[in-house]
């Protein structure tokens, strides 16, 4: 059984492209008495970024505690994926409260453009640290800190900061398994002056939003970057550098990876995620207003450069090109009175389908074919689409087919189509232009047929 590569590949992207030390190098920042005072501030200054929150145990040296402090800082990949991919820096200020009836836990949250809400009229963004609800004395239980602190360690919006000191995107905190929700990412140009006035423009926009799902939906920024640029072309947003910035709300995280190998061959792309590239007051409020309701329509991304680069133009063909983005409109939503007939092709050599090359050439011949030919081009639209390239809906077709694979839409509306849509393996198996042309001849003759009856 195949497996679709762009979905294996995103992983290893969470994983390779992160600033995350080897697996085991983590541990417990302590923090001695003499020099809690100025250590304590250079600690929180100098790790909040590129998370927006760091975590301080005030604790006693050697209570038990502070012991299981140093076992939450040094899990591993292996030991406890989710709290490894929070990446939750955390230090232990010891002897900072005499006594253990005074130990506390706190996430203290990074407070950005705090001197300006105040002209929006609005409270500082996360003005309040997450506190630790536990008695005084009481032994902290590993089960609900590790809860707490997944819970609690995500800023309402992170702001990313240009140069070194911002240290890389914290892609396994957002995609990865510490986020069991969804997330906003927001890709915009952040270099220059954009850094402070695109983020804090958008910011106050966003942030209704933000505090309403909070914990629900994790809201980032991230950077048009060559570091995030292979990211971005996985997720099929952030690539049009005539845009200021886009957004891409994903539903709910987890349903990006894939794991039973038959429903990963069938799989073009994740269904719930949604894109919006206009982010003004009314139109953002516009798009929430959709996601709450249920009716924002599917983002299904595309690599292919000439669907982004205004550099790249169109691949001219007597096919129909599809792409991730244009799919379901014009296979299922316009012109119902013609039918679709659709390949599908992997033109990646990795993934193996030897046929496309030929396949294409056939293909065009006979959409030349057919577009020269006045009774057929009235009924049916020849079209094509590079799966290696392009996320879409279709799952009766696998993410890798050995031979180019045809799909035919009925005339009718959307819901008709889906209904009555039928792969053709017949076509399939009879892939040149004069086998084509007579499976496509009898298919409209069997479609006038059933209309009649």
């Amino acid at each position: 059984m195949y497996l679709r590569r762009p979905f294996i590949i995103l992983l290893a992207i969470l994983r390779l492209c992160s600033n995350e030390p080897a697996a085991g190098a983590r541990k417990l920042i302590e923090l001695e008495e003499e020099e809690e005072e100025g250590g304590l501030r250079s600690y929180i200054e100098h790790h909040q970024e590129p998370f927006g929150a760091v975590c301080v145990a005030y604790v006693d040296q050697e209570s038990p505690n502070h012991k299981l402090m140093r076992k939450l800082a040094s899990v591993s990949q292996e030991s406890d994926s989710a709290l490894y991919d929070l990446q939750l820096q955390m230090a232990a200020a010891l002897h900072w409260r005499e006594g253990m009836r005074n130990e506390t836990l706190v996430i203290m949250y990074r407070k950005p453009f705090a001197s300006l809400w105040e002209y929006k009229y609005m409270s500082v963004m996360d003005g309040e640290d997450a506190v630790f609800p536990s008695k005084p004395g009481q032994v902290w239980k590993k089960s609900e800190v590790r809860s707490w602190m997944l819970a609690n360690a995500f800023p309402l919006i992170n702001i990313r900061i240009g140069g070194k000191h911002g240290g890389s995107f914290p892609q396994q905190r957002y995609l990865g398994a510490a986020n069991p929700g969804g997330a906003v990412l927001v890709a915009a140009n952040l270099t220059g002056d954009n850094e402070f006035r695109i983020q804090f423009q958008l910011s106050v926009v966003l942030r209704p939003y933000a505090e309403l799902y909070r914990g629900r939906l994790r809201f980032t920024f991230l950077e048009r970057t060559k570091a995030t640029r292979e990211l971005r072309k996985r997720l099929g947003f952030g690539l049009d550098v005539s845009l200021e910035a886009e957004l891409l709300l994903i539903d709910k995280v987890s349903d990006l990876m894939v794991e039973n190998a038959d429903d990963l061959n069938h799989f073009h792309g994740n269904p719930r995620k949604y894109l919006l590239r206009n982010l003004t007051d009314e139109v953002v409020k516009q798009f929430f207003d959709g996601y709450a309701q249920g009716k924002l329509p599917s983002h299904w991304a595309s690599q292919e450069m000439w669907s982004f680069s205004s550099e790249s133009t169109t691949p001219k063909s007597a096919s129909q090109r599809l792409i991730g983005t244009t799919f379901e409109a014009l296979v299922f939503q316009s012109s119902p009175q013609k039918g679709r007939l659709v390949a599908f092709f992997n033109d990646d050599a990795e993934d193996g389908c030897e046929n496309c090359p030929r396949g294409h050439q056939v293909w065009e011949e006979f959409a030349e074919k057919v577009l020269l030919t006045k009774t057929l081009r009235e009924k049916v639209d020849i079209m094509m689409i590079d799966q290696s390239q392009n996320e879409h809906p279709e799952t009766r077709v696998p993410g890798k087919v050995a031979e180019p694979m045809v799909m035919w839409y009925p005339r009718g509306t959307a819901v008709q189509r889906r209904k009555k849509r039928r792969r053709l393996d017949q076509m399939t198996k009879n892939f040149h232009v004069d086998g084509l042309w007579q499976s496509l001849e009898d298919l409209l003759i069997d479609e006038d047929e059933n209309e009649e009856l």
